[in-house]
C-alpha cells in the first residue's frame, strides 16, 4: 500500500439502511492524490466499491471527484460519489467491475 500527500481517516456517520448496512464504516478523505497497491495472482478479478457519500468538514461535495485505476484500467474517472447518489435518489450505491489480471501486469 502506498499513500502520498496528506490524508485522514474519519468515521462514517450511523445511518439506518432498508437493505444491507455499509460494510465499512471508515472512510479516507485527502485534498490530494493517495493510493493503494494490492498484490493480486494472475487470473479473474471481481472488484466491489461501495459509496456512501457524506460530508466532511473543509470538504466540498460539489468537488468530490476521484478516479479509481486498477493496473492499466481505468475503472471510474472523474467521478462523484455524492453527485451519483443524489441522481439515482440513494443513500449510497456500488460498482463492480470484473477484470482479468495478466502474469506480465502482475
Amino acid at each position: 500500500m502506498f499513500l502520498s500527500g496528506k490524508s485522514t481517516s474519519s468515521a462514517a456517520a450511523e445511518k439506518s439502511f432498508s437493505m444491507d448496512p455499509v460494510p465499512y464504516k471508515t472512510s479516507r478523505i485527502s485534498s490530494t492524490g493517495f493510493g493503494y497497491k494490492f498484490e493480486v495472482n494472475p487470473g479473474q478479478k471481481f472488484i466491489r466499491l461501495h459509496f456512501y457519500p457524506a460530508s466532511y468538514r473543509g470538504f466540498e461535495n460539489s468537488v468530490d471527484f476521484f478516479t479509481v485505476k486498477a493496473g492499466p484500467f481505468t475503472l471510474l474517472g472523474n467521478f462523484s460519489a455524492s453527485l451519483t447518489a443524489e441522481t439515482l435518489g440513494v443513500k449510497y450505491h456500488v460498482k463492480e467491475f470484473c477484470l482479468n489480471v495478466n502474469e506480465r501486469e502482475h
